[in-house]
């Protein structure tokens, strides 16, 4: 069903056809997204933020987007649950007046 004044395409760009015949560099950069949250919050460093950025196109090209996704959800999730950790014993240490 087609609506007056509704146009279903987006507008032409130089790269438009790479996004439609090729959903590759678009679910790239969704899966970068929680890497470049991480770095910006500061809770990894750049060095490691790079690694699991090559890691994430690696896996693109060889295991694809869903063993990706999921490989690198883990990978956050250990990286919060160390936060966690890592705040807990901080907070643990000093109810009992150790130094860390």
């Amino acid at each position: 069903m087609r609506f007056p004044g509704f146009q279903t395409r987006v507008p032409d760009s130089k790269f438009h056809h790479l996004w439609d015949r090729n959903p590759g560099p678009r679910i790239a950069s969704h899966n970068l997204n929680p890497v470049w949250e991480l770095w910006c919050q500061g809770y990894i460093t750049t060095s490691r933020a790079l690694r699991a950025a090559s890691a994430v196109v690696l896996g693109q090209l060889f295991v694809g987007s869903g063993a990706t996704w999921v490989g690198l959800w883990r990978w956050r999730e250990d990286i919060i649950t160390g936060l966690s950790a890592r705040h807990e014993g901080k907070a643990s240490n000093q109810a009992y007046g150790i130094k860390s």
